[in-house]
């Protein structure tokens, strides 16, 4: 079995530090002044199949005590300053051009805060090898084994503010018929915060193949992680909601990660 994440609160999540964990926001606390007169916000969270949650609250308030403070007074607090001017025009619902290093930080801050999301639930651990969390501690940028799309959220219509997290093991295609992939071995989870959505998927084998999506849903989905393009234009022509996230999840249907025999080892 891959290393799971330890949802244990007495380490950091990224550095496995044992001291100074701090106190912070999952969703960062700069987006109450991207919504400063807002009293109540949706919360949605399908953390697992029969997990399901929706409650009204302060918006953004959620706190947690999984990262140190050397991490969140440093690349942590990097990253958000990064990727704060490039957020606020998508979340006031602005079309926006996205180059290739503001792909790159919208896909890291996305991948970090899914981590972080998985690390929240009770009864079982993150759904991410351990391996994740430690490469991106090391290294502030989504490991090759991940994949991420920047998406519109549908729901903003009729609720401007809100945020959804949903997460769903992923189901992965062999090019070999003899080789019977496994179950928990990667995962797909869909962040989304007013506007402004992010497919995230990533996989526990030791190869750099990614995953793909070329399913009736591509209209709705841009990616920016790994980056090919020199900029993507934002909002895509189609919006996607948590609705649609089981489709997504299909091994025949939704992302896929189409592996040989041979590429099967999994990450230490």
């Amino acid at each position: 079995m891959t290393e799971r994440a330890s949802n244990s609160k007495r380490s950091c999540i990224f550095c496995s530090a044992t001291t100074d964990l701090s106190r912070e926001h999952l969703l960062p606390d700069w987006l109450q002044g991207v919504f400063p007169n807002v009293d109540l916000v949706t919360h949605f969270r399908a953390i697992g199949r029969n997990d399901r949650h929706e409650w009204d609250a302060r918006p953004f308030s959620e706190r947690v005590r999984f990262v140190c403070v050397r991490c969140n007074n440093g690349w942590l607090s990097q990253l958000e300053a990064a990727v704060k001017p490039i957020m606020i025009p998508m979340l006031q619902h602005r079309p926006c051009v996205v180059d290739r290093r503001a792909q790159e930080l919208l896909a890291t801050w996305a991948f970090k805060t899914c981590l972080v999301f998985q690390t929240t639930q009770t009864g079982a651990p993150p759904i991410a090898p351990r391996l994740h969390y430690e490469r991106l501690g090391r290294h502030p940028k989504p490991p090759s084994q991940v994949s991420v799309w920047l998406t519109s959220h549908y729901r903003a219509r009729s609720d401007e503010v809100n945020s959804v997290y949903v997460q769903r093991p992923l189901g992965i295609r062999s090019s070999d018929a003899r080789f019977a992939p496994e179950d928990d071995v990667a995962y797909m989870c869909f962040l989304a915060v007013s506007w402004v959505g992010f497919v995230v998927a990533g996989h526990a084998y030791a190869t750099d193949s990614h995953i793909i999506y070329d399913g009736h849903l591509g209209d709705g989905l841009l990616r920016i992680w790994p980056e090919d393009r020199d900029f993507v234009q934002w909002p895509p022509d189609a919006m996607m909601d948590r609705d649609l996230v089981e489709v997504l999840a299909l091994p025949e249907e939704g992302l896929s990660l189409v592996l040989r025999p041979s590429e099967q080892r999994r990450l230490a």
